[in-house]
This record gives C-alpha cells, sequence and structure tokens, in this order.
C-alpha cells in the first residue's frame, strides 16, 4: 500500500517525529477545496498539493434530546462517543430554523452554552438550537464535518486554532453584520479585536479571555517573613528578581516532599510569550505577519536562560521529570508550591484548598515591563453553513452584557466585555481573592499571540519538545533556541499567512 502523502514528508531535524508535517488540517484543505472553499492549493514538503473531490465522510450523529415548544426547559444530553447533542426549540409554533452549534470546554461550559441558549431563544424563538457539546478531539470533529458536507453554523475554537482555520478560509468575515448593527468594540478589552481579525478582516468574536496570573500561598509567604508581593507591585519593586528572591526563601526541603518556591506554566508558547515580551525580546521576526523564527534573539535568550536558571540552577521550581504523579495545580493545592504561575482556576482552588490562605498578584515585571498574553476562546459562522445570519445573532448574544452574566454566574474565565469583568458580580463574587482586580490589570498589558496558520505545529512538534529539554536541563538556551528556530522554519514557511 503507498503510504499517505504525510508520511513521505521530509521531517526537519529537532521537530517531534510523532506529528507529521501533512496534518488532517491539510487532508481538510484538499477535502474542502471544492465543497466549501472553492479553489484552494496547500504546501506540503515544499510541494502544492493539487485540490482533490470532496471526501463523502460523515459524522454519525451523537444521540438526541429534544425540548419542544420551551426554550426554559433544561435537558440532559446523552453520550454518543466523543459529542453530546441537545436540541433546544423555541416557543414558536410551525417548522423551526436548525441552528448547528459545536463547542468544547469543561463541563461546566455545557451548562453555560445551555444558559445562553434559553436567553438566546427568547429573542429567537423561530429557532431550534441544535447544542453538539464536543468532549474530545472537538477540531477533528469540527473538520470532518465540513468535509463531509454538514458543517456547524458556528463552533468554538481557540486563539491558536482559530489561525489555523482562518488559513483555510474556513470562516465567514463578520465585517458586513458590524457595520449593519452598528455592533460596537469599545467595551472589549484592548488590543482583543486584533486577536481575531485575520488579514484584515473580523472572523471571530471571543467568548470569554483568559491570561497568566501569579497565585500564591498567603500564609508560606508570612511563615517566610517575605512582602505581600501586591504591596511590592504597588511601589514598583515586584520584578524578576525579587520573586527570584521570594521563591529563593520559600524553597525547602529534598525528595518528595520538598516544598517548591515557583511552579511555572510553561507548557505551550502562548505561556512563554509573556517572560519574552518582558525580557523585550520576540519568538518571530514580525510580531504581525510572522515569517522567521528568532527564540535565539538576544532578548528572548534572555528570557530563556532565567526561567531555565529557575529550574536547574536555582532549584525553585520542579521541572517536568519531577512531576511523576502530579502536576502544577495539585502542588499549589496542597501547598507544596509558594507560588504557581497558571490561568484562571478560582473554583479549582475555592474546592480543593482548605488548609491556607491564597491571593493572585501580577506577574513580576522584567527588564521592558509588564506584558501578557490574551487566552481564552471564541466562535466563528462557518462559512460553509445554512445560517450565516442566525449564527451572527447568536455571536452577539453570546459577547452582550446578558450573555456575559451566565459566565460570570459560573465564575469561567474572565469576561470578555470590560464592564462586565469590572462588576461587582464578578469582583466581589464570593470566595474571590482578595487581589483579584490584577486580574483585569494584566490584560490592559495583554497582546494577541502572533497570527500564523503555523502556531499550532510549531506548539506541538518543535516548541514543547525542546522547551521539555531545556526545563530539565538536558539542554543549553541557546541549543534549544537554535534547534527550534532551524525545525521550525520549514513549518513556518509553509504556513498560509
Amino acid at each position: 500500500m503507498q503510504q499517505p502523502l504525510w508520511s513521505r514528508c521530509a521531517i526537519p531535524s529537532g521537530a517531534s517525529q510523532h506529528h507529521p508535517v501533512m496534518t488532517r488540517r491539510s487532508l481538510l484543505a484538499m477535502a474542502v477545496s471544492t465543497v466549501v472553499l472553492g479553489d484552494l492549493s496547500l504546501a506540503a514538503c515544499g510541494r502544492t498539493a493539487g485540490t482533490g473531490a470532496a471526501q463523502s465522510t460523515s459524522v454519525a450523529p451523537a444521540a438526541t434530546h429534544t425540548t419542544q415548544g420551551s426554550a426554559s426547559t433544561s435537558t440532559t444530553a446523552r453520550p454518543t462517543g466523543s459529542s453530546q447533542q441537545t436540541v433546544l426549540q423555541g416557543h414558536a409554533s410551525g417548522k423551526q430554523v436548525p441552528l448547528v452549534v459545536n463547542y468544547y470546554g469543561a463541563l461546566t461550559y455545557d451548562t453555560i452554552m445551555h444558559e445562553i441558549a434559553q436567553g438566546f431563544l427568547k429573542e429567537h424563538p423561530e429557532v431550534a438550537l441544535h447544542l453538539n457539546f464536543v468532549t474530545a478531539n472537538w477540531q477533528q470533529q469540527v473538520e470532518t464535518m465540513i468535509a463531509g458536507g454538514v458543517p456547524p453554523d458556528i463552533f468554538r475554537a481557540d486563539p491558536s486554532d482559530f489561525y489555523s482555520f482562518a488559513a483555510l478560509g474556513v470562516y465567514e468575515p463578520l465585517d458586513a453584520y458590524v457595520s449593519r448593527d452598528h455592533y460596537s468594540f469599545s467595551d472589549w478589552w484592548p488590543n482583543l479585536r486584533e486577536q481575531y481579525t485575520w488579514n484584515g478582516q473580523l472572523l471571530n468574536l471571543p467568548d470569554m479571555v483568559n491570561n497568566l496570573i501569579l497565585w500564591y500561598n498567603v500564609d508560606l509567604f508570612r511563615k517566610s517573613g517575605l512582602e505581600d508581593p501586591n504591596a511590592l507591585a504597588a511601589r514598583q519593586q515586584w520584578t524578576w528578581q525579587t520573586a527570584l528572591e521570594a521563591a529563593q526563601k520559600l524553597t525547602s526541603g529534598h525528595g518528595p516532599t520538598k516544598q517548591y518556591g515557583i511552579f511555572l506554566l510553561l507548557t505551550s508558547t502562548n505561556y512563554l510569550l509573556p517572560w519574552v515580551w518582558m525580557a523585550g525580546g520576540s519568538l518571530f521576526n514580525n510580531e504581525a505577519r510572522p515569517t522567521k523564527l528568532t527564540f535565539d534573539n538576544p532578548k528572548a535568550l534572555m528570557a530563556l536562560q532565567w526561567l531555565a536558571d529557575l529550574y536547574t540552577k536555582y532549584d525553585v521550581a520542579p521541572r517536568p521529570i519531577d512531576l511523576v504523579g502530579t502536576n502544577g495545580g495539585r502542588m499549589f493545592y496542597t501547598g507544596r508550591v509558594g507560588m504557581y504561575v497558571a490561568q484562571l482556576d478560582i473554583q479549582g482552588m475555592q474546592q480543593s484548598i482548605t488548609s491556607f490562605h491564597w491571593d493572585c498578584a501580577p506577574l513580576p515585571t522584567g527588564p521592558a515591563g509588564m506584558w501578557n498574553f490574551f487566552g481564552g476562546a471564541d466562535f466563528g459562522v462557518t462559512r460553509s453553513g445554512k445560517q450565516h445570519a442566525l449564527g451572527w445573532d447568536l455571536l452577539k448574544y453570546i459577547t452582550s452584557p446578558a450573555g456575559q452574566a451566565v459566565y460570570v454566574k459560573h465564575e469561567l474565565a474572565i469576561p470578555m466585555l470590560q464592564s462586565v469583568a469590572q462588576s461587582k458580580s464578578w469582583l466581589d463574587a464570593p470566595g474571590s481573592p482578595p487581589h483579584k482586580r490584577v486580574i483585569l490589570d494584566a490584560l490592559l498589558h495583554s497582546k494577541p499571540i502572533p497570527p500564523t496558520s503555523a502556531y499550532t505545529q510549531l506548539n506541538s512538534r518543535v516548541v514543547q519538545p525542546n522547551l521539555s529539554d531545556l526545563w530539565n536541563g538536558k539542554a543549553a538556551a541557546l541549543q534549544v533556541a537554535e534547534t527550534i528556530d532551524q525545525a521550525g522554519q520549514p513549518i513556518l514557511a509553509q504556513a498560509k499567512q
């Protein structure tokens, strides 16, 4: 049997061989060339792959529970494989318009979408909402549905996957709807609109935002005689150096019960970006239109070295190889880490931390100041879907104060509207940390991730495996940076900008 095209592509030195150069998205590009996108060419192994006929694939329907005549009645979906489907129908009599919505997330997010659906159907009683909660491999399911000619009308993505889908032409541009409805961005966080703009067109709307936050064990800080990081930040003295000094004082013991000063979430390129930006560096030559990797530039190297030193030189952070049978969250929840750099998880902390007081603080400021990145998730209207206008209406509802209030109710991530995030409902929600506002302050210093359709591939195939060697002390910063640049450049060169 002839090998698949991707298995015949050369794998760049330094790239993980567990991830092929041709991905399922490459196959999607060929499959949708006649079904969805018209003529779409695809580069593979440095050659252009011709567009092929549409694949006659389809997705087996999930078991469905339907609620008729009442949008306010909650339903429980029955799982089938990796998805659960629920149909919620509006109050209007007669034939209703189906609107298919794919989304992923924690179980809480399914609850959120059902509540949002009920509010939306009050305004659109003529709609029957088909809610597909995808519990695994959401990207693959969307791609298969599109290639099979049964696309969702709208679907949820994360920022890095947004770029991959945008490059394939999967999304319907939203600018005409924005102009028609006078949709306002005045309440969005600064720079957030750029995150979902591709080649000058707005394609998606965020349903929530997130970033990196420093969580800390208040009791350990006091026991170690350390000043509160928020007090230091107020005097502009919460810096990389003072954070290192705090981590050193918080570290004690040896072996499996060792207490570490800090845990750093550095499992993706997203989480590395703020540290590189705070050093004054960049991972790409042009963050608006990346064409070259620059992990080896001096300021990016400064950030890589500082982070690596926390693991290997100062031994104040657990290395990836030290995390057998545990993770950063569990170590923080059980008092084994003094500082925990991760995204928002207030619910998890409320439920898991019972033996000490905890709070949040800004990231320590680097030589070039304070920077963070925009995480979160987003929804877009599928170009090949049947209900563009209704899909846009649902996006508008999700990003309205009423839609965002549902996110506040469930304490999931950060509202994408400033007014909602700054409301008492969010800032003063029961169990909130005393300095919760610093989470919002960080959004005022956040930037989009660099827009390239190669972002996800670069992260999984090149950046993650090589950075792991750096954090584990198996390779030097310069060696890792040069390897990432060299191995990642062919992938970046194939990307559709």
